[in-house]
C-alpha cells in the first residue's frame, strides 16, 4: 500500500468521489463509532415509545359511473337504490354523525388500563366489564381512577362504593351502567388485579378519532374504499372501524327503507285514479312486429350500417392486397428487372410467399455481387442464378393462388354488402308504421304503468334488509406494531450520527485556527516549503526502526542534503527558528546533526535561546558555561564548546546562564565574531533560536547564516503568528529562507488514516 501525502483533502478541481474519500475515509472509526451510539439511542428511545399498531379495512361502493351497478336479480328488488359517488360516502364515513354513535356504542369515552412494565397499559382487551354512561357529567382530567372486580364479575368496587352489574346505577360521572366484556376464556384473568379507568369528553374522543381515520379510495377509477387508523390496542381498533362499518351499513338501510315507505303510501293513493284496458294496442303492435319481423328498428339500424361498413373496409382490404400481388407478379416475371428494387409483401399474409420473396431477393443480391467480382461463367455464378430461375414459378404459384382466394372472398362480401343494403332501405317505412302504433298505446299506458311499477318496487325494497356496500375486509390489525418504525429511527439517528462525524471533520480541519495542510502554508506565504517531517509515533524520543521512524531519518537526510551538501560550497551553517514554542526547532537541529555526524561531518549545534534553553537542557548542559556567558565576557571561546557522546564529532555550544534581556547581546558584534571562529573549527554548525514570539530579533542572527529554515509543527503552530512573520505582507525572514512542515501525522483513525496525509510530495511503497 502507497501512503500518499500530497494530497490537501479541502483542494477543489478533483473527482468529487475521490474528494469525499480522502477527506473522511481516514476518520472512519469514528464514523462507526458515531452511527453505533446513534443506533444505541434509537434502539433506547424506540423501546421508550408505546407500540401503536395499524389497523384497516376495506368496502366496495357501487358506484354506477365507475362501472359498478347491481346484478339483475338485486335490481329487480332494490328499486331504491340511491345513487352513490365514492368521494361522497367518503365524506359521510368520516361524518361526526357516524363517528359519535360509535363513541356512544363501544363506550369509548371511557379508556381502561392495567399495570404493565414500569407503567399502565391498555386493558381494553383484558377488563372483565365495562361501562356505559347516559352523559358523562364530568371527567377525570387524565387521572386514572382505580376499580375493582369481584371474582364472578358481578360486582364493581370504585372509591369504597360497590356497583352491580347490568343495572343503571348513579355515579358522581353520570348515570352509569356496567356490562360484562367477557369475549372468550382468556378474558378470564382479572382475578387478584387492579384496573383503572378515566373518562373523557366524548367530543374530545370522537375528534381525535376522526383525525386519525384515513378513508380513500385505491385509486381515481375504482370503487374501493380503504379505511386505516393507528391506535395502542389493536383490539380496539378493530372494534372502533368494524362498528364503524356497521354504523354505515345500518344507515344505508335505514335511509333507503324511510324513502320505499314513503313512495308506497303515495301510489297506493294515487291508483286508484288510473284504470284503462291496454290490450287492444298491445295485441296490433305484436301482429306488427311478428309480421314484419321488427324487434328494435333503431338497434337493427344501426347493425345494418356497421355490417354495410365492415364489408366495405374488407373489400378495401382486398383489393389492396391484390393490388401489391400484381405487382409481385410483374416484377417476378419480368426476369430483366433484377437490379429494380423488390416490391414489399406487406399486408399479404402468406408466410410461404414473404419466405419466397425474401430467398429471391438474397439470391439476387449475391447474384449482382458476384457478377462483378467472378467471370460470366463462374460455376459460382451460375448456380445462383439457377436458383433464381427455381424460385420465380413458385412465387408465380403463390400469387396466383392468393389471386383465388382473394376474388372469391371478394365476391361473398359484394353479396352480403349488397343484401345489407336492402335491409337498410326498408328499415324507414316500417319505422313509420310502428310509430303510428305506439302512439296510441303511451298514452293511455304511460300513467298506469309508471304507478303499478313504482308500488311493486316501493314494496320489495322495503322488505330488503341489505345495503348496496359490500364489506371486502373487516378490520384487521397488523401483526406488528408499525409505531415506532425501529428502521426509520435507526435511519435517522444514524443520518444525525453521519452529520455529527462530517462536523466534526469540518470543524477539525476546516475551521482550526492551527496549520494543517500544506495548503494553508501557500496560501499564506510566497517562502519554498523544503520539505515536511512525519509525526514520529513515538515522539521525539521513539524508536527509528518502525517504518515511519525510517520514513523520517530519510526525510532528515534529504534536508541534510539540501542544505549542507549541495553544490555550494559556502552552506555551512543552518539557523533554525519558529513563532512558537514546541514546533520542533530541537528536535529538527538534533536530527540535521546526528546525520551529519553519521558522515564524518563535525557539527556544532548552537543553542540561542537564553531564556528556555531546550536545545541545553536536552543535553544535560545547564549550568555549563556557554553563549551568555560568552555574550556578557564570562567566559572565553575555548570554555563555550562541549562534545558529546553521540557518534561522530558531534558539539553543542549551550545556552549558558539564564539572560531574560538577550536583545542586545545578540546584535553585538561577538556575535558574528563568534560564528567566524567557529566556522574555522566545524565543517557545520547549526543554531536554534528562541521562538518568534518570545524575541523577534532572533531574525536579526539569520545574516550570519548560509541558510534559515521556518519550522511549522502540523496542528500546532497557529495560522495567524505564522502569517505574522511568514506573510505575503511584511515578512520578517530574509528572502530564500525555506519552511520546514514538522510533525505531519497521519489523518484520521486507524489503519485508513495512514494512507492521505496533510502534507505534499512524500510518498513510501
Amino acid at each position: 500500500m502507497s501512503n500518499d501525502f500530497s494530497y490537501d483533502p479541502r483542494e477543489s478541481g478533483s473527482n468529487i468521489i475521490t474528494i469525499i474519500k480522502r477527506k473522511f475515509l481516514p476518520y472512519w472509526p469514528l464514523l462507526f463509532l458515531l452511527v453505533g451510539v446513534a443506533l444505541l439511542l434509537a434502539n433506547l428511545y424506540a423501546r421508550s415509545l408505546t407500540p401503536v399498531y395499524q389497523i384497516s379495512s376495506s368496502i366496495l361502493i357501487k358506484d354506477e359511473k365507475k362501472g359498478i351497478s347491481e346484478s339483475k336479480m338485486v335490481e329487480s328488488i332494490d328499486f331504491f337504490e340511491m345513487n352513490k359517488i365514492v368521494e361522497n360516502e367518503i365524506e359521510v364515513l368520516q361524518s361526526h354523525t357516524l363517528m359519535r354513535k360509535v363513541v356512544e356504542d363501544l363506550g369509548l369515552y371511557c379508556t381502561y388500563y392495567e399495570n404493565g412494565e414500569g407503567k399502565l397499559k391498555s386493558a381494553y382487551a383484558t377488563v372483565p366489564v365495562k361501562m356505559k354512561l347516559k352523559e358523562v357529567l364530568k371527567s377525570t382530567e387524565g387521572s386514572p381512577i382505580p376499580f375493582i372486580i369481584n371474582e364472578n364479575a358481578t360486582i364493581v368496587t370504585i372509591n369504597e362504593k360497590q356497583y352491580p352489574v347490568n343495572q343503571w346505577v348513579q355515579t358522581e360521572w353520570g348515570n352509569a351502567y356496567f356490562y360484562s366484556a367477557i369475549r372468550d376464556s382468556a378474558d378470564l384473568q382479572w382475578k387478584n388485579k387492579k384496573f383503572y379507568f378515566t373518562l373523557v369528553d366524548p367530543k374530545v374522543v370522537e375528534n381525535g378519532l376522526l383525525a386519525g381515520l384515513k378513508v380513500a379510495a385505491i385509486n381515481k377509477l375504482a370503487t374501493v374504499v380503504h379505511l386505516n387508523m393507528k391506535d395502542p390496542d389493536p383490539r380496539k381498533g378493530e372494534d372502533i372501524l368494524n362498528g364503524l362499518i356497521k354504523v354505515y351499513l345500518q344507515a344505508e338501510v335505514d335511509d333507503k327503507n324511510q324513502a320505499a315507505l314513503n313512495t308506497l303510501a303515495s301510489v297506493e293513493g294515487r291508483l286508484d285514479f288510473v284504470v284503462g284496458q291496454l290490450d287492444s294496442v298491445e295485441n296490433a303492435i305484436q301482429k306488427f312486429r311478428t309480421r314484419s319481423g321488427v324487434i328494435d328498428i333503431s338497434q337493427q339500424g344501426r347493425q345494418y350500417l356497421d355490417a354495410i361498413g365492415m364489408y366495405d373496409r374488407q373489400l378495401q382490404d382486398i383489393n389492396i392486397k391484390m393490388s401489391v400481388l400484381d405487382e409481385i407478379e410483374n416484377y417476378v416475371a419480368d426476369g430483366s428487372n433484377a437490379s429494380n428494387i423488390m416490391p414489399s409483401t406487406i399486408g399479404v399474409n402468406d408466410p410461404a410467399l414473404t419466405q419466397l420473396m425474401g430467398r429471391l431477393n438474397d439470391a439476387q443480391l449475391q447474384f449482382e455481387k458476384l457478377k462483378h467480382t467472378t467471370g460470366e461463367n463462374s460455376p459460382v455464378l451460375l448456380a445462383v442464378k439457377d436458383q433464381i430461375k427455381q424460385i420465380r414459378p413458385s412465387i408465380l404459384d403463390a400469387v396466383k393462388n392468393q389471386k383465388v382466394n382473394l376474388a372469391i372472398a371478394k365476391s361473398n362480401l359484394s353479396t352480403a354488402s349488397s343484401k345489407y343494403s336492402s335491409l337498410l332501405n326498408s328499415i324507414p317505412q316500417k319505422e313509420k308504421q310502428l310509430l303510428e302504433i305506439s302512439r296510441q298505446q303511451s298514452i293511455k299506458n304511460q300513467i298506469y304503468s309508471y304507478l303499478l311499477q313504482r308500488r311493486e318496487e316501493a314494496a320489495l325494497s322495503y322488505s330488503t334488509t341489505v345495503g348496496n356496500t359490500r364489506v371486502i375486509d373487516y378490520a384487521r390489525s397488523s401483526l406488528a406494531p408499525v409505531s415506532p418504525n425501529r428502521l426509520l429511527l435507526m435511519v435517522i439517528f444514524s443520518l444525525l450520527g453521519i452529520i455529527a462525524f462530517i462536523g466534526f471533520v469540518f470543524f477539525k480541519e476546516d475551521i482550526s485556527s492551527k496549520m494543517l495542510f500544506r495548503k494553508d502554508i501557500e496560501t499564506i506565504s510566497d517562502y519554498a516549503v523544503a520539505g515536511e517531517l512525519w509525526k514520529h509515533p513515538g515522539g521525539v524520543k521513539g524508536k527509528n526502526n518502525s517504518r515511519v521512524g525510517q520514513v523520517v531519518e530519510e526525510q532528515v537526510r534529504l534536508l541534510r542534503n539540501q542544505f549542507f551538501l549541495s553544490d555550494i560550497k559556502a552552506d555551512r551553517s543552518l539557523l533554525i527558528t519558529s513563532a512558537v514554542r514546541g514546533d520542533g526547532k530541537s528536535f529538527l537541529a538534533k536530527k540535521l546533526a546526528s546525520s551529519l555526524g553519521a558522515i564524518g561531518k563535525k557539527v556544532l549545534l548552537i543553542d540561542f535561546d537564553t531564556v528556555n534553553q531546550k536545545l541545553t537542557n536536552e543535553f544535560n548542559m545547564s549550568g555549563r558555561k556557554g553563549l551568555a556567558d560568552f555574550l556578557n565576557k564570562k567566559a572565553t571561546m575555548e570554555e563555550l564548546v562541549h562534545r558529546v557522546d553521540h557518534g561522530g564529532e558531534y558539539y553543542v555550544l549551550p545556552a549558558g546562564s539564564r539572560v531574560f534581556e538577550s536583545d542586545e547581546l545578540l546584535v553585538e558584534e561577538l556575535i558574528p565574531m563568534l560564528l567566524k571562529e567557529l566556522e574555522t573549527r566545524f565543517d557545520n554548525i547549526i543554531g536554534v533560536t528562541a521562538p518568534l514570539e518570545n524575541d523577534t530579533n532572533m531574525v536579526l542572527l539569520s545574516k550570519h547564516f548560509s541558510n534559515t529554515v521556518f519550522v511549522l509543527k502540523q496542528g500546532h503552530t497557529p495560522k495567524a503568528q505564522a502569517a505574522h512573520y511568514i506573510g505575503r505582507n511584511q515578512p520578517l525572514l530574509p528572502f530564500g529562507a525555506k519552511i520546514i512542515f514538522n510533525a505531519v501525522p497521519k489523518r484520521g483513525m486507524g489503519a485508513w488514516g495512514e494512507e492521505f496525509g496533510y502534507g505534499y510530495y512524500y510518498t513510501t511503497t
